[in-house]
């Protein structure tokens, strides 16, 4: 029962729009479904790594303010830096089956991993899911675990469809258009980390 309320209350977050919405979006209209979904992937493995530290109650560094000043200001340093690349840098639309041109999918997966990981909000996100699964529904030991598995399950298919979808539109993309996809993109990303730049002033 509290796997499927999981992952019933997973699909509230499947529309959220956030970097890695636009991480998945980007890399399925670059590289196909393959590239998305190592992204997908990568975001999944951080995601699974930060509700079980806050499952595990290891929330005591996270809580500190020093530690999460750090956190937010590096986070907010790497999100522009991925914003502006995607800005000034020129694509170049190659054959899917080329890949000993673009490299490794390995880089997806890195790429997932590093958008999600350096966003402190993440880390708050599962910490209030994990509270809230006990206090609301008194979700304790395997309920507790089973409530989280179908929300990362959910959200994982969630991201995965995305990215089937996002690849199935390349057959419209032109070289202009994923031009501009990635310049919106990258403004995106730059306004995420001025967002965090904001919550480290404040």
């Amino acid at each position: 029962m509290s796997l499927l309320h999981g992952a019933a209350f997973g699909a509230l977050f499947v529309f959220t729009i956030g970097p890695t919405f636009f991480a998945i979006l980007q890399s399925s209209l670059s590289r196909g479904f393959a590239a998305g979904a190592m992204t997908a992937a990568g975001i999944s493995i951080c995601d699974i790594s930060y509700a079980t530290m806050a499952t595990l109650g290891l929330s005591s560094l996270i809580e500190n303010d020093t530690f999460r000043w750090w956190l937010a200001l590096v986070g907010g340093i790497l999100l522009f830096v991925f914003g502006v690349t995607s800005v000034i840098r020129k694509p170049q639309l190659k054959t899917i089956s080329d890949d000993s041109e673009q490299g490794p999918l390995s880089k997806y997966f890195v790429k997932g991993v590093l958008i999600n990981g350096i966003n402190p909000f993440v880390i708050i996100f599962w910490m209030g899911i994990v509270g809230m699964s006990s206090a609301n529904w008194g979700y304790i030991g395997l309920d507790q675990y089973l409530f989280i598995a179908g929300m990362l399950v959910m959200i994982l298919s969630s991201d995965l469809l995305k990215s089937f979808l996002a690849n199935r539109l390349r057959v419209w993309i032109t070289l202009k258009r994923i031009t501009l996809i990635n310049r919106i993109v990258g403004v995106a990303l730059i306004l995420f980390s001025f967002q965090l730049f904001y919550e480290t002033i404040k």
